[in-house]
């Protein structure tokens, strides 16, 4: 094709594939998403009434699969001093900590609470509560704690929401399972956010057909630049050349000056 794509005959067949694109492109982006979401599963939270922390668990014991998601009521004492701040922790798209803390449980035994999200060390370093405590929350499995201690952090914060972060912190046994608090009582000044489970159902291949879609929608997008290519030609010679380009033609015929004069050949 030996013309300029940008003249104002190709503008619409142009404007046509962006918005096919963007269309396409954005759908497709959607549909990924949710088959990447699929993949990950759902949250894992059990329906039924808050059981007590120590009919759900045994000290130094794995939990059994059943705890996870497991709602749950713990009576005790926050120790003085164990809190641990865990960086780099989003919740509504804004970095922060999360804090992690031990909990004497009745009975003997300490459970590594997940009190909340705080968006700023200022916030996070609030004093624990005093006093007995009730926490309301859900069971989940330890984060897998490093092998080697996150030397670049700096005191009073950890790497990882697991009771293993807590062990020189605590005396006596403790939880092998996170419970991630949605309530205290009686209720603190400044109360951190809940923050979000990390604890999954894997739901088979139901995502796949999100995937299958995402495929569709993107070769919509490369059928469309298809079909792009082959009007260009078609609409490029739909109606002769621009008005503007009539007097580039090297083609086009002189016209005849009507008002030239008439030379008469001379009669002898």
């Amino acid at each position: 094709m030996g013309r300029n794509l940008w003249t104002t005959r190709l503008l619409p067949l142009h404007l046509g594939l962006v918005a096919a694109l963007l269309a396409c492109g954005w759908l497709g982006q959607w549909q990924y998403s949710r088959f990447t979401e699929g993949r990950r599963g759902e949250v894992v939270v059990r329906s039924g009434p808050a059981l007590d922390l120590r009919t759900v668990l045994q000290p130094a014991r794995n939990p059994p699969a059943r705890a996870t998601g497991q709602p749950v009521v713990l009576h005790g004492r926050y120790l003085p001093g164990g809190q641990l701040l865990l960086p780099d922790r989003a919740l509504d798209g804004r970095r922060g900590f999360w804090l992690l803390a031990p909990v004497q449980v009745d009975g003997g035994a300490v459970a590594a609470v997940v009190r909340g999200w705080a968006p700023s060390v200022t916030d996070a370093t609030v004093a624990l509560p005093t006093g007995e405590v009730t926490v309301t929350g859900l069971v989940q499995s330890a984060e897998p704690a490093h092998d080697e201690v996150d030397t670049s952090l700096p005191p009073g914060q950890a790497s990882t929401a697991s009771p293993v972060e807590l062990l020189d912190r605590v005396p006596g046994p403790m939880y092998a399972a996170i419970v991630v608090a949605r309530s205290e009582a009686p209720p603190t000044a400044h109360e951190p956010r809940p923050v979000q489970l990390w604890n999954h159902r894997s739901s088979g291949g139901a995502g796949f057909r999100n995937f299958a879609y995402a495929l569709q929608w993107w070769l919509f997008a490369a059928f469309a630049v298809f079909m792009w290519w082959r009007f260009l030609p078609l609409v490029d010679a739909g109606d002769g050349p621009e008005p503007d380009e009539l007097d580039d033609d090297p083609d086009s015929p002189t016209p005849t000056d009507a008002a030239s004069p008439v030379h008469e050949r001379s009669s002898t």
